[in-house]
C-alpha cells in the first residue's frame, strides 16, 4: 500500500528525526557489543534479546527504519518502510539497496550506486541526504534520509542505520514551481521584446531598413516560446 506523503518537513520535525535517528542507534550500538564476537549473528535480530523496547520503538513509528551494512546490505527494514517500498521481509532482507529500494541511477542521470558506496566509506558526509529511491513496482520516489554511523564497542564501523520520510509531493510541488517561475520568466522576456518593438514602430522618423533589422534582432532573445521561437528562427526556401 502507498503511504501518503508526509507534510514539509520543518525544522522541529528534522530535529525529532534526528532524535529518533540517535535513539535507535544507541540502541544498536548497545546491541553491536552482544554480537560483536559472532560476526555471523544478524545485527536485525540481536536487539530483541537485548532491548524489549527496540521492536516496540521502530515499528510503531511512521518513518522508514532502515538498517544497511556499509556494502549496501539490508539487514533491516521496518514494517512502515515495507509496506511503502511494497517489498515482504524475506524479499529485501541479505539483498543490496542497491537494485532493491534504490536505483542504480536516479532520473537525472546521478549515480546512486556510487553514492551508497560513499555512504559506507563516509557516512558522517550524508548525515541528512535526499535522493530519489524505489518501490517494487517501479515507481520513482523522493526520500528524506537522516543516516547514522553504528559502531562495535571496539570502534569498528558496523552498519549504516537511516531513518527516512516520503518528501515525492514536496519535490514535485518544487519542480512544479520551478517550471512556472521559468515559463513567467519567458513570457516576460517575450513581453518586454513585443513593447520595444511597438516603440520602435511608433517612432514615424525611423528609416524602414533600421526598423526591420532590429524587429530581427530582437526576435529570437524575446520570442522564445516554443511556437514563436520556431517562427522567429525560421528560414525561407
Amino acid at each position: 500500500t502507498k503511504q501518503k506523503d508526509t507534510v514539509p518537513m520543518t525544522q522541529d520535525h528534522t530535529k525529532q528525526e534526528e532524535s529518533l535517528t540517535e535513539h535507535i542507534a544507541s540502541l544498536r550500538s548497545s546491541a553491536a557489543g552482544l554480537g560483536a564476537s559472532d560476526t555471523q549473528l544478524p545485527m536485525a535480530q540481536v536487539p530483541q534479546a537485548a532491548e524489549p523496547d527496540y521492536r516496540a520503538i521502530v515499528q510503531s513509528v511512521s518513518s522508514i527504519i532502515l538498517c544497511m551494512r556499509t556494502d549496501g546490505t539490508v539487514l533491516f527494514m521496518n514494517d512502515f518502510g515495507l509496506s511503502f517500498f511494497g517489498f515482504r521481509a524475506d524479499e529485501l532482507l541479505g539483498k543490496n539497496v542497491v537494485g532493491t529500494v534504490v536505483p542504480q541511477t536516479d532520473t537525472a542521470g546521478r549515480d546512486l550506486a556510487a553514492m551508497i558506496s560513499d555512504i559506507g566509506r563516509h557516512p558522517e558526509l550524508y548525515v541528512r541526504n535526499e535522493n530519489e529511491n524505489i518501490c517494487r513496482d517501479g515507481r520513482r520516489v523522493w526520500v528524506s534520509w537522516t543516516n547514522k554511523a553504528v559502531y562495535t564497542p571496539e570502534g569498528e564501523l558496523r552498519e549504516i542505520l537511516c531513518v527516512g520520510n516520503d518528501i515525492t509531493v514536496r519535490r514535485e510541488a518544487e519542480k512544479a514551481l520551478e517550471r512556472r517561475t521559468r515559463e513567467l520568466g519567458e513570457r516576460v522576456k517575450e513581453l518586454n521584446c513585443l513593447y520595444d518593438i511597438s516603440r520602435l514602430l511608433s517612432q514615424t522618423d525611423s528609416d524602414f531598413e533600421y526598423v526591420m533589422q532590429t524587429v530581427v534582432a530582437l526576435l529570437p532573445g524575446g520570442l522564445t516560446h516554443a511556437g514563436v521561437t520556431g517562427l522567429a528562427g525560421s528560414k525561407s526556401g
